[in-house]
This record gives structure tokens, C-alpha cells and sequence, in this order.
């Protein structure tokens, strides 16, 4: 975050005489508010990367992907001021906002003819706001706001922070995917806490490879695991999405394991606006 602001960390005086535990909360009460002051001066904005279909280049949706651009123009990503939220449970504050913007472009894009009706916008979900039906809240009224629905919505269960109680976790998902009709995708599989088991027991239609199995796909290590986690899907009937492709052997590589969608840089970088240069959904 010091990044973000240059002079944020000038400006915060610390008590020399506080415990380093009470000099850590300082710091962090801190952090939190220059990050939810972002978020009210609408610094956190969505910028797309498609996600297509590897063998025809058709774009079947885009990601919204939170980036935070501040007062010198700099973009950071979201590892710059997600932590913090998830620490002190407000990153529904930010799906809310992210939500809100990315349902209005798409239904915006969709009247301009840029879109058709088959067609995924994902947002990314932090795991540590599954045990609140708050969320089911925001997505609902979002969609209804906006003359979306369901099926327009991609939700992406983040692997930043664990899953506390996954049956609740369990009972909140069901409820999105059933009763609004979301679908729901495993982000960054095969990494930190998206592990097999959110495979076998959470109620969801994708997986995302995470982009270090993508990096490494001629390795024996990787080959493996993607084959694995292709059967797997298949067997519970979900699309697999490759992450993170960035050049055109991999894409070639995936297409011959059988993974039929990606995103990554060698398709295109994220923007903040509709990547009109694609084959339109």
C-alpha cells in the first residue's frame, strides 16, 4: 500500500512507546482507512481480460480484475489492498463496488450491440465473505439494479484466504447458483487454499488452472496436474479455464490436454474498457 500513496506513510505518526503488537494495529487501522478512502473516491476500478474459447479465439466473457489507480496514474493490483480488507472482514465493500461498475459496462455493452446474450462477466470473491449471506444480498439486488441476470454473473472464489466454515460456505454458494443463478468458478486451482477439496465439496460450474501449472505445462510436474484436474472437471461436468497464457505454445499445449478456454496476456491484457478488437460472444 505504501506504494499507492507516497506520503500516506509520512504522515502517520507511530508512538515509539507502543508495543511492537500495538505498533502493528496502528499500522494496520491505517492501512484500512487509506483503502476504504479509496474506495469512496472510486480509486478501485474493474479492468477486463477476455476469456475465449483457445481453439476459435471467441470471447465467452471477460474477467473483472480490481485495479487501484492513484493520484500519479499508477496502477496497482489487488495484492496491494485486498489483504487488509480480508483481514478486517470489509471486502464486501469492495465486490459490492466492483459489482456495481462491471454490471453496468456489461449491460451497457450489451445495448451497444458489443455483446450478445451468452455472455460471462466474473468477479472475484474473497472466500472470507462465503459465510455471510450478505453477499447473496448485494449480488441479487446488483443484478436486479442493473436488468441482469444470473447466467450474466460469474462469481470467483479467490484462494487468498481459507474457507472458515465450509458448510456455510457450502449453503451460501447453493443459494447463489440456485436461486439467483450464478455460475460459480474455483479460481487460482492448485494453489493456496484452492485445493481438491473445494473440487469434491464446493457447489461450482468452473475451474481456473492457476497460471504457474500454465508456466510449466511441458513439465512432467504440471502436465499431470492439468490432465488431472481436466478429468476431474469433466467428471462433475465443469468447464476448465487456463489462466495465465502467455505465449502461443501453451495455448497449443492446452488445446492437445484438452483445455478449451484461457485468458492470459498472449490473448490479452486486461483494459479498462471492452476489448472491441476481439471476436464479439
Amino acid at each position: 500500500m505504501d506504494h499507492l500513496e507516497a506520503t500516506a506513510t509520512e504522515t502517520i505518526g507511530v508512538d515509539t512507546t507502543d508495543t511492537p503488537d500495538e505498533s502493528h494495529h496502528r499500522c494496520d487501522d491505517a492501512e484500512l482507512a487509506r483503502v476504504l478512502g479509496g474506495l469512496a473516491q472510486n480509486r478501485v476500478i474493474p479492468y477486463y481480460q477476455p476469456q475465449v474459447e483457445l481453439g476459435s479465439g471467441r470471447v465467452v466473457g471477460l474477467e473483472a480484475l480490481a485495479r487501484w489507480i492513484c493520484g500519479t496514474g499508477e496502477v496497482f493490483g489487488p495484492e496491494t489492498f485486498v489483504p487488509v480488507l480480508e483481514r478486517h472482514r470489509r471486502v464486501t465493500e469492495l465486490t459490492a463496488r466492483m459489482l456495481d461498475r462491471a454490471a453496468r459496462d456489461l449491460s451497457l455493452w450489451r445495448d451497444a450491440g458489443l455483446v450478445r446474450t451468452a455472455f460471462c462477466l466474473a468477479i472475484n470473491v474473497s472466500a472470507t465473505e462465503l459465510g455471510d449471506r450478505r453477499i447473496v444480498e448485494v449480488v441479487d439486488g446488483t443484478l436486479d439494479r442493473h436488468g441482469l441476470v444470473g447466467a450474466d454473473l460469474c462469481l470467483e472464489i479467490t484462494e487468498t484466504a481459507p474457507i472458515d466454515d465450509l458448510e456455510a460456505a457450502t449453503a451460501v454458494l447453493t443459494e447463489l447458483r440456485e436461486r439467483v443463478g450464478v455460475r460459480i468458478a474455483i479460481d487460482d486451482y492448485g494453489t493456496g487454499h484452492a485445493t481438491p477439496t473445494y473440487l469434491e465439496h464446493l457447489p461450482a460450474d468452473i475451474v481456473k488452472i492457476d497460471r504457474s501449472f500454465v508456466a510449466a505445462v511441458r513439465g512432467r510436474r504440471s502436465r499431470s496436474f492439468i490432465c488431472d484436474t481436466i478429468a476431474r472437471a469433466a467428471h462433475r461436468g465443469m468447464t476448465v479455464v487456463a489462466e495465465g497464457v502467455e505465449r502461443v505454445e501453451q495455448l497449443d499445449d492446452l488445446l492437445g490436454l484438452g483445455c478449451t478456454v484461457g485468458q492470459g496476456f498472449h490473448i490479452a491484457v486486461p483494459t479498462e474498457h471492452y476489448p472491441a478488437d476481439l471476436a464479439v460472444a
